[in-house]
């Protein structure tokens, strides 16, 4: 009888090691197939052959093994397109002068080899609306068609905009937040509209509190036609995935609110607090820690607080002063019912709200209704 090879044993080891590593490493593959049909940008298709032909390139080894060149050509291909994700991907950008900046101060920074830089945000989110179309009951089907075409709208819009293309993600924050319930204070997005008329005066400030999830480049697009529009500026803090409850919610605002009194360009003594959907509890918590810090407040489907809002800190502190309140009539995250409450107890606190319900608008109507919000908004900045 003969002997069986004596590579027989090492090579079925190998292939069952293969095995193994194509299985548990499927769900990324499966994921980076996706990234690459529904991606927009070039980049976003790099790093998904990336990320496909390096995976797969082990197990191609194992179970083709004179195949040396074709697994060659797979790991060339693979590192080639990661290379070019690299020397793609947005820089930490410090130029004093430009209009719109990220800026990473007190101790956070920039990361140019992370994924959450090395895949523009622009095909994570799309990705994302297709995951959160499937998995969350409170988005029907219309609703994720929808959001996915506006998605795709304001990031074509981000893509083409010279001031902000070019602009690092700082989605990253809100993974390590996620994962690993990390939330520095002090990085924030600041855009200076230029000046009208040679008017020497600095510009009054939108500080904008984002919701769930992060402070999305999208949201810079609708806030950039906001300050070019209303002759204001924008001041934008991240706080992570968006949970401005815990703790470092108030102190990322009061931070924002000291960058806005450093720059000169800004007028801290008109600082007009904004806030979406979670920044809800960031702004009314803020507002009644530090009221005299802020001219008016504006509630773009925020969650409200109803505790927060009858303690007497807020009441007191608000008391005859402005709140724009902007939801949707048919908002199943944040009813209409519990904001019309949230606002009859401000009117009953002698707050004065001006209040802006809808129609047919749901959670997301600061992406599907931005046109009226802005000129609401734009209205009430204008007073």
């Amino acid at each position: 009888m003969k002997n069986a090879p004596a590579t027989k044993g090492p090579m079925t080891a190998r292939r069952a090691v293969a095995f193994l590593w194509a299985f548990f490493t499927l769900p990324i593959v499966l994921g980076a197939l996706v990234l690459f049909v529904v991606a927009i940008t070039l980049e976003g298709r790099l790093f998904a052959i990336a990320t496909i032909t390096l995976i797969l390139a082990p197990s191609v080894a194992a179970f083709a093994p004179r195949a040396r060149r074709l697994v060659g050509s797979i790991v060339v291909i693979g590192l080639l397109s990661l290379v070019a994700c690299i020397v793609r991907a947005p820089t930490e950008n410090d130029g004093k002068a430009d209009r719109a900046q990220v800026h990473f101060l007190n101790g956070t920074h920039h990361s140019k080899f992370s994924p959450a830089t090395l895949v523009p945000e622009a095909d994570q989110q799309i990705l994302g609306t297709w995951l959160f179309g499937t998995v969350d009951p409170l988005i029907s089907a219309k609703q994720a068609k929808q959001l996915r075409h506006d998605v795709k709208d304001l990031y074509g819009q981000f893509l083409e905009d010279e001031d902000l293309r070019n602009l690092p993600s700082t989605l990253g924050f809100a993974y390590t937040d996620l994962f690993l319930g990390s939330h520095p204070v002090g990085n924030l997005f600041c855009y200076v509209p230029e000046k009208r008329d040679n008017v020497a005066h600095p510009f009054p400030v939108v500080l904008f509190l984002h919701g769930s999830l992060g402070n999305f480049q999208a949201y810079w697009v609708i806030l950039k036609q906001l300050a070019d529009t209303a002759g204001v500026a924008i001041v934008a803090p991240s706080f992570g995935a968006g949970n401005w409850n815990l703790e470092g919610g108030t102190e990322t605002v009061a931070y924002a609110v000291r960058f806005c009194r450093d720059d000169p360009r800004l007028d801290a003594d008109h600082i007009h607090l904004a806030a979406l959907s979670n920044g809800g509890m960031g702004l009314t918590r803020t507002a009644a820690e530090s009221p005299d810090d802020f001219t008016s407040l504006i509630l773009l489907s925020a969650v409200t607080e109803l505790p927060v809002i009858d303690h007497e800190s807020f009441r007191n502190g608000w008391r005859d002063r402005p709140v724009l309140l902007i939801t949707g009539d048919t908002d199943k995250r944040i009813p209409a019912a519990h904001q019309r409450e949230a606002e009859a107890r401000m009117r009953t606190a002698g707050i004065h709200v001006e209040s802006h319900y809808l129609r047919d608008a749901d959670h997301f109507l600061f992406f599907t209704h931005r046109t009226e919000l802005l000129r609401i908004v734009t209205d009430w900045l204008a007073r």
